[in-house]
């Protein structure tokens, strides 16, 4: 599954951006009693080396499932990039003085239609049509730039996250007051590893917009990396107070499982799937997540109908694997009990 859309997983990348890296990060702190939050809280050399450890190995097999589904949707996803960077490159524009409304309000149509739906491939298309229109227009608008990085990040290929960094990059520099620059440069930043930096983009973002969710949400995505269920609440429940779209619903979605998960709460966990499921009726990914965690508490008989389910929305080889493993699982749980 992309690692930018709204149901990314941090494990994906288990533990390959070194220990030596993140050893110079720092966490987050509680709330202030201002607007904006302190981030100066320091964690001890010994928490922070065992971050990457934890996020790749600590996380069950429902919450980390999705990422099988990135395989079928990769070659779609390259075509994507292909189009993408067709029309657009990275070179030393001028700052821009003027914004064409027109094209701000495709380019982030576009944003937020890659972060809705990233199984969805005629909506990703969409999107970069959106992009390649606003683009056409107003390219160094930060809006734009942002949205091009978005797209190739969700390619979820490592060695493109440089690239993704330089447009980024160059969204802020054009755009150093608003706030979504800011933000998802500090997404960039820490999926490659460069966490202190994300911190302070994410500050900065805070201290623009205050009530802007997406900057907490990506800070309650770094605390559910450290395991730490308290901070995540925090900073979830910070983002979720100030949600402005259903468009994050996904996102918000995996961090309830993840915080449920910390605390050991299946129930919790269940009811988030449930829900889920029940708003993105087309989601194939959270039904064979489900499934997953059926199967994890050996409810074959159970998971068996969300596999299938996901395999009428999208044959891929996660959920074909998941359903065979489920027949077979429940026909050796059936014969041990005559």
């Amino acid at each position: 599954m992309p690692r930018d859309g709204g149901l990314g997983d941090w494990q994906r990348h288990k533990g390959s951006n070194g220990r030596a890296r993140i050893g110079s990060c720092r966490r987050f702190a509680t709330h202030s009693t201002g607007v904006a939050h302190n981030l100066a809280f320091k964690a001890t050399h010994r928490q922070i080396a065992s971050w990457l450890y934890r996020r790749s190995v600590s996380q069950p097999a429902y919450l980390r499932g999705a990422h099988a589904v990135s395989a079928v949707t990769q070659s779609f996803l390259r075509s994507v990039l292909v189009l993408t960077w067709s029309f657009v490159a990275v070179s030393s524009f001028v700052i821009a003085a003027e914004v064409d409304p027109v094209a701000r309000r495709k380019a982030v149509e576009a944003f937020y239609m890659l972060e809705a739906k990233p199984w969805d491939r005629a909506s990703m298309q969409r999107a970069v049509e959106r992009l390649r229109d606003a683009q056409a227009s107003s390219q160094q608008d930060p809006w734009v730039l942002i949205s091009i990085a978005k797209a190739i990040m969700s390619d979820d290929v490592p060695a493109h996250f440089p690239e993704a960094l330089k447009y980024t990059k160059d969204a802020v520099r054009r755009g150093p007051r608003e706030p979504l620059a800011h933000a998802y440069h500090g997404w960039v930043l820490y999926n490659m590893g460069k966490h202190q930096e994300a911190w302070r983009s994410y500050q900065q973002a805070i201290r623009l917009d205050p009530k802007e969710p997406l900057p907490y949400l990506y800070i309650a995505r770094a605390f559910a990396d450290t395991r730490d269920a308290r901070q995540l609440e925090k900073w979830l429940s910070d983002g979720k107070s100030r949600k402005n779209t259903n468009d994050i619903d996904g996102r918000i979605f995996e961090l309830e499982r993840q915080l449920a998960n910390l605390r050991k709460d299946g129930t919790a966990v269940e009811r988030s799937f449930r829900d889920q499921i029940a708003k993105q009726a087309d989601n194939p990914w959270v039904r064979s997540n489900y499934a997953s965690f059926l199967m994890h508490n050996r409810r074959y008989d159970e998971a068996i109908p969300y596999f299938e389910a996901a395999l009428r929305l999208m044959d891929y080889p996660a959920a074909r694997d998941g359903l065979s493993k489920a027949r077979a699982l429940l026909a050796n749980q059936q014969a041990a009990t005559r």
